[in-house]
């Protein structure tokens, strides 16, 4: 074993720090070079807290290596950032690093845990990898060099506003917290912490525009609020940002973009960004964890309510799929749930096509006991627009096997999709996460029709529960990445003569058999 000694940061180590961040990084003699000053004013922003969170690796006197922790309790989740000189690489160290942090994890109680690396660090990957780590998500590092930008055109309800510092934070952090708050990956931000961020020396804050739709903000100089996405202001948005930026003599921009945002990452190529880097996030295995629990439950039968992918243009996505649910045990069946990123936000032929050929029937139904259970594409539901007659025959489906169901005598009749059809009643106003109210309502209408008991979706990542009229609707978080206060953990179900009774269970409080559950929750 080396000789190598762990140990917390202490504010007497910044200059030391500050050489290790930049020769790990590489990023010594060029325009990213940070210096002390700077470090020390990123290390005291109130999320950090780096006495606790920061842990440097010595060998003999010099450090080596570190990583950094960054708690995201609100989402149940923690990142890792860290790194070892190049000249110390290979002698066990970061596996050292790793296993001391995922020890500090252990008392967060979190459910997901992701580290980001560059996709050309093999020592990285292969350390990751040998601890079960998987990839989830690639991003691609951008940047601009110059070149002619469009000319900026605002609708003439929209204009500009300037940031003004000790006024707009909270404005800030609303717009941020909203137009990034399902964006996967996002942690939500405090207004202090904001405030904390625009003072920090490379921040200026005279370059965070604010694009204003009357009195109220559509975005800001990197991003736009949902509802205004779509409809040119795109463009303009990004174009004020790099605007100022030239002004102020910068003659190159970079910034990172989801692979998987093909408008984000086609507007940045349509400005000139080219791909400067390739980024990685990996995360601990909660998905074969899940499979695992429920090996040790042996329930009846086992739902994964939609997303079973997140590209599935990636075979190699498919392929972990089929390798992870393989472990499954053979006596308890997997009742699979077709969902947007399995077919797309607006399903086509093709989508649906091939979708079928993977994993079989999109829509179908089941008995267990005196119960019916029916699945539907939900993705269809949501938008029809490409496959109008596929709507038809949900709605057809729905109506023939209810009845039919119902004439058996059956128990209880439940609906599984991947969307919710509502979060609070079944007559509210539409939204991006449910099936809008002209197809929800003869979804609803139907179960009402035959007497349905409940519905259960996916795809809100995050635990939401109503009752409209009897209708019991639950959405279930996710096992991969969690958004709301829940971990990651799955749904326990117990079917009885006179109810349906459910309850969560986080990850690492799964039981070791089904419980007996008196209330739901």
């Amino acid at each position: 074993m080396n000789d190598i000694t762990l140990r917390k940061f202490e504010w007497a180590d910044i200059e030391y720090v500050t050489q290790l961040f930049t020769s790990i990084s590489g990023a010594g003699g060029t325009e990213k070079e940070v210096d002390s000053e700077l470090v020390r004013q990123t290390l005291s922003h109130p999320s950090v807290r780096p006495e606790a969170n920061l842990t440097l690796a010595h060998s003999g006197a010099n450090l080596v290596g570190y990583y950094q922790l960054f708690p995201e309790i609100q989402i149940s989740r923690a990142v890792i950032a860290g790194g070892v000189l190049e000249q110390h690489r290979g002698k066990g160290i970061g596996r050292q690093l790793l296993s001391a942090a995922m020890e500090q994890i252990e008392a967060l109680n979190v459910s997901v845990l992701h580290i980001q690396t560059s996709a050309d660090a093999t020592d990285a990957r292969h350390i990751l990898e040998s601890e079960g780590f998987e990839q989830v998500k690639d991003y691609w590092q951008m940047r601009w060099t110059g070149g002619d930008l469009p000319e900026l055109n605002l609708r003439s309800n929209f204009s500009l506003k300037p940031f003004r510092l000790g006024e707009d934070e909270a404005m800030l952090t609303e717009l941020q917290n909203s137009a990034f708050g399902q964006h996967w990956g996002f942690c939500p931000n405090t207004v202090e912490e904001t405030a904390a961020r625009v003072r920090i020396a490379n921040t200026d804050p005279d370059g965070i525009i604010f694009v204003m739709d009357g009195d109220r903000p559509a975005g800001y100089n990197w991003t736009l609020m949902n509802k205004n996405r779509g409809n040119g202001l795109g463009t303009a948005v990004v174009v004020t940002g790099m605007e100022y930026l030239r002004q102020q003599g910068v003659d190159a921009i970079e910034l990172e973009v989801d692979s998987e945002n093909t408008p984000a990452r086609e507007l940045y190529l349509k400005l000139g960004y080219r791909q400067a880097d390739h980024r990685i996030r990996r995360r601990d295995p909660t998905v074969p964890a899940a499979i695992e629990a429920t090996n040790r439950l042996n329930p009846a039968f086992a739902v994964i309510c939609g997303d079973l992918v997140h590209d599935a243009a990636d075979q190699s996505q498919i392929d972990e799929l089929i390798r992870i649910t393989s472990t499954l045990d053979g006596g308890i069946p997997m009742r699979l749930v077709s969902g947007n990123h399995d077919v797309g936000k607006a399903p086509t032929p093709d989508s649906l096509a091939l979708y079928r050929q993977r994993f079989g029937l999109d829509n179908y139904s089941f008995d267990h006991g005196d119960c019916h259970f029916v699945v539907i594409n939900s993705s269809v539901a949501f938008d029809p627009v490409n496959v109008p007659a596929e709507w038809d025959r949900i709605v057809q489906f729905m109506i023939d096997d209810l009845s039919a169901a119902r004439r058996r005598g059956v128990q209880h009749l439940v609906l599984f999709t991947h969307h919710p059809l509502f979060q609070e009643h079944a007559a509210e106003a539409d939204s991006m996460w449910t099936v809008p109210i002209e197809r929800r309502d003869v979804i609803v209408r139907i179960l009402r029709d035959f007497d349905a008991s409940a519905v259960f979706a996916g795809h809100l990542h995050k635990n939401v529960y109503a009752d409209d009229g009897g209708l019991m609707m639950v959405t279930t978080g996710a096992v991969g990445y969690p958004l709301g206060p829940d971990p990651s953990g799955i749904r326990i179900v117990h079917m009885q003569e006179d109810a349906i009774r459910h309850r969560y269970y986080g990850m690492n409080s799964v039981p070791d058999s089904l419980p007996g559950l008196g209330s739901s929750g």
